[in-house]
């Protein structure tokens, strides 16, 4: 990569990055007003759930499939840099299966003896269509980083966070007024439906880019063994290292609300104090980092 494409390709991530973090900072003021923190406690208490389950497909694989899409890029070998992307997108749905299955089987058990509220077992069952979608869209937007076309995976970001905001307000301004706990579902809720969004227009880029390479193409066949050994020996460190942050998320998802009922709260006052600090007040604290 030359010096004006690294310019370009950092100046296109740094106004994604500012223009979805301003966007979801807005998103959860209106949310917050409109679920009330119950809502948002409930929402944070399902979130770094889902965070686990994502982890094991989202941490490390897209950051290796970057990676050796770049090297055959470099190559011109458009059919080998393809084939990585979709080695990577059949073990990512495999693994996303499998997560969703355990998800499914272990959601009572997590609801009543790991988080203490059995309100959120039916938002647990919710968030299995968003671990193969967003599994699949993340892979997909770095196959994109690995060809250097920062806006297709850039703009793919505005479309998720834009179709998620959308979905989620208009359906709570036309339930309103709403009950705090079915407020938070349709929040969750809109995760899968952004994210869907989002992947349907990185697979309309990659039909796009697939014909206009076709003329150009360079045929150089890579195993797919050998594909697969590359994807995890570069994934796996990744991965366990975030697995390990999302685990101490998850620690402090469970020891805050407990330690506040110890204190003489009610399960309900809780989760409110948990959504207000965690869903109101961390977001507008980390607001600077936006730039």
């Amino acid at each position: 990569m030359n010096k004006k494409n690294f310019i370009y390709g950092a100046m296109i991530l740094t106004f994604v990055n500012f223009i979805v973090r301003a966007m979801g900072f807005a998103y959860k003021i209106v949310l917050s007003k409109m679920i009330g923190a119950k809502g948002i406690g409930l929402f944070q208490l399902i979130n770094p759930v889902l965070m686990l389950f994502l982890t094991l497909t989202t941490a490390g694989i897209p950051i290796a499939v970057t990676k050796l899409v770049a090297k055959e890029e470099g190559k011109n070998n458009y059919l080998g840099s393809r084939k990585i992307l979709r080695v990577s997108i059949y073990i990512t749905l495999l693994l996303s299966l499998i997560l969703s299955f355990i998800l499914f089987l272990s959601a009572p058990f997590i609801s009543k003896n790991i988080l203490k509220n059995k309100e959120i077992l039916f938002f647990l069952y919710f968030l299995i269509p968003a671990i193969p979608i967003v599994s699949v869209s993340s892979v997909t937007r770095s196959y994109f980083y690995g060809l250097k076309k920062m806006a297709v995976s850039g703009s793919s970001q505005i479309i998720e966070q834009i179709s998620r905001i959308l979905f989620v307000l208009i359906v709570l301004y036309l339930s309103y007024p709403i009950s705090s706990t079915y407020g938070s579902f349709i929040a969750i809720l809109g995760l899968s439906v952004g994210e869907l969004f989002g992947l349907l227009w990185l697979f309309l880029s990659y039909n796009v880019l697939k014909l206009r390479q076709k003329k150009i193409a360079i045929t150089k066949k890579i195993p797919t063994i050998k594909i697969v050994k590359s994807l995890f020996l570069i994934s796996l460190p990744i991965t366990l290292s975030s697995l390990f942050h999302v685990l101490l998320t998850i620690s402090n998802t469970i020891l805050i609300p407990r330690r506040l009922v110890i204190a003489g709260y009610t399960n309900e006052q809780a989760i409110e104090i948990f959504g207000r600090v965690v869903g109101m007040a961390m977001p507008f604290i980390f607001l600077p980092f936006i730039f």
